[in-house]
């Protein structure tokens, strides 16, 4: 998984570099050829190890290519349109790429905080059947070890304890393939203290390493692994756990073979992609996670993230508690979303 972000990031990695060393080149007058050899190649080379090493610069080098080219875009927009003025008065308000710079290096650091300091959300949703009300609380997207550590293990313990929660929910990529194994140790010793009504579930996301040694440590640690496979929880409600969309699942009408509808039905599925199907098939609620609210600003505004409803059916994507490849959040903050679940009496009401 790792090899094709790589393989995606190095060509953008090399384009942005040589643009950013263009712009950088035009602030001052190289006439060294010698030196300009040396330039490129250095400004080549931090480019690809920011990225390789998935460094907070490299964010920062992201947004400042992207703030040299909006000023660039606008300028030109102006000069095509005739404008010259107002072109001229874009390219000097960039005054020789200082402002991009400037506002990219403040919007990295302001992205390292906020990927470092997790909130609580809640949200509350009723269900249109009778059931006693639900207090849950969903965890996806720790990717523990990547600016998350065993403080924020404990944390989360505290949160979910301290909330009498009814039921924990891990809907995927808690682990990836940086995770280490002693941060991994120390979560399954860790969630043993989780105290819940109902228990603790886990579905797997495209990020989990789910071997069968991964399954029975989550057994030792009271943690219940769901793949693709329903459970009738406390004779109050349906549980259906999903395999991630990677590892081929089940259609939903299979895994709703055996379900009674008259019941509230829970689905965790790690990506929302299935939102079309769950809804068809009479889903009440789905937990769910994967998109990292884009993780990275203006990403958030083309995929899934928060709480959505179309009739009697819910979805609450979670913008996820930790961040993949670099610690640097722009987009969101990173969550636990508190979800307290209601339903509505014989005369409709809550």
């Amino acid at each position: 998984m790792l090899l094709i972000h790589y393989l995606i990031l190095i060509p953008l990695a090399i384009l942005g570099g040589i643009y950013f060393g263009i712009k950088i080149k035009t602030m001052f007058s190289f006439q060294n050829k010698n030196f300009l050899i040396y330039y490129w190649i250095f400004i080549l080379t931090f480019f690809l190890m920011a990225t390789l090493l998935l460094s907070p610069v490299a964010i920062f080098l992201l947004y400042s290519c992207g703030g040299m080219l909006l000023f660039d875009l606008v300028a030109f927009l102006f000069q095509k349109l005739n404008c010259l003025k107002i072109a001229q008065g874009v390219k000097k308000l960039a005054f020789h790429q200082i402002v991009p710079l400037l506002f990219s290096f403040i919007f990295t650091v302001w992205g390292l905080f906020n990927a470092m300091h997790p909130v609580l959300n809640t949200v509350s949703i009723t269900i249109a059947k009778p059931m006693e009300p639900l207090k849950i609380i969903l965890l996806s997207d720790l990717h523990l070890g990547t600016g998350t550590n065993q403080d924020n293990l404990d944390q989360i313990v505290q949160t979910v304890n301290e909330n009498n929660i009814d039921l924990f929910v891990l809907s995927g990529d808690i682990f990836d393939e940086r995770t280490s194994d002693e941060l991994k140790e120390a979560l399954y010793q860790k969630f043993r203290n989780i105290k819940t009504t109902y228990g603790t579930y886990f579905v797997e996301g495209n990020h989990d390493l789910l071997t069968d040694e991964v399954k029975a440590k989550y057994a030792d640690s009271n943690i219940t692994v769901l793949e693709d496979e329903s459970l009738f929880v406390a004779d109050h409600f349906y549980l259906i756990g999903r395999k991630d969309r990677t590892d081929h699942p089940l259609k939903m009408e299979v895994l709703m073979n055996d379900v009674n509808r008259d019941y509230p039905i829970l689905l965790i599925d790690h990506q929302p992609s299935s939102s079309e199907e769950a809804k068809e098939q009479g889903i009440d609620l789905q937990l769910s996670g994967h998109t990292h609210a884009g993780q990275l600003f203006p990403i958030n505004f083309f995929l899934k993230h928060g709480t959505y409803q179309t009739g009697n059916y819910h979805l609450v994507v979670s913008n996820g508690y930790g961040n993949w490849g670099i610690p640097v959040r722009t987009s969101s903050q990173n969550e636990l979303v508190l979800i307290n679940v209601t339903g509505i009496n014989e005369k409709g009401l809550n």
